[in-house]
């Protein structure tokens, strides 16, 4: 119990008692019963109570006031950690998230370059394929593009291809030997389909031709090319077979000559 409470106890009680003894020895009919009850000696001490208790009640106050910004200061610093370690927490959680989320991206990235680079293409150009399937053939030339040799179709120059040609006349081979031209590739089981374009080579004569097709020495069907067209494009379903033999031919008697550029074949 705090000193200032107990020494208004103490100062009340003596005040009250001063008072009490007082008033027992008045006399029934004696006038100024008030200043002789409560003399100097009792308003002291009551007096003194009152101060005494008045002090309690602001050293109760100071200690109340301290108690609470105690409790604020350590509610704060409570708060304030709890709050850091969240977010310290948290921070660490979403990094951590982070990381995770750029791990898996890199490692589905890493997987999907792998199985890129692993597929299988599913075209080729005649002209990248080494050795070359057109293994052989008659009144014909390969371009590879790694000499100066072209042919010219139309207002377009190529440097890759190959071309088949028809010599009938007197005059000697065009392309090295006499009769209907032809080519055979060596296809290896290997391709679905083949797709080419053709066209007249410039400065031979515009004679109608036709395109005959045999896979695996079994006739197929013939194309006719006209040779005022510049070029046409064909398709040939090959079904994975092993040997394509294409021959041009004529019912004239002509020397001419077609160009076969934009070549690819197709597993």
């Amino acid at each position: 119990m705090n000193i200032a409470l107990i020494a208004a106890i103490f100062n009340a009680l003596i005040g009250i008692i001063n008072s009490i003894i007082n008033y027992v020895k008045l006399s029934p009919d004696e006038t100024g019963k008030f200043k002789k009850i409560f003399t100097p000696i009792s308003i002291f001490f009551l007096l003194s109570a009152v101060v005494a208790l008045v002090i309690w009640g602001i050293n109760k106050s100071n200690i109340t006031t301290k108690t609470v910004n105690k409790d604020t200061s350590i509610t704060s610093e409570v708060v304030a950690k709890s709050v850091n370690t969240d977010a310290s927490i948290t921070s660490a959680v979403v990094t951590k998230s982070v990381s995770s989320v750029v791990t898996e991206i890199t490692t589905i990235r890493e997987i999907t370059t792998v199985q890129e680079s692993t597929e299988k293409p599913t075209e080729i150009l005649l002209s990248d394929i080494n050795p070359n399937p057109l293994c052989r053939g008659e009144v014909y030339q390969i371009y590879t593009g790694a000499d100066s040799s072209t042919f010219l179709i139309g207002s377009k120059e190529y440097k890759k291809g190959f071309a088949i040609g028809i010599e009938h006349t007197q005059w000697g081979p065009i392309l090295g030997e006499k009769g209907n031209g032809y080519v055979i590739f060596d296809l290896e089981g290997k391709y679905s389909k083949f797709t080419f374009d053709i066209g007249k080579i410039n400065g031979y004569a515009d004679d109608s031709v036709f395109l005959k097709i045999y896979i695996d020495n079994e006739y197929i069907e013939q194309y006719e090319f006209d040779g005022l067209s510049i070029s046409d494009s064909l398709v040939i379903n090959l079904n994975y077979a092993k040997e394509l033999r294409l021959e041009l031919v004529s019912d004239e008697q002509i020397t001419t000559a077609y160009g076969f550029f934009n070549s690819i074949l197709y597993y």
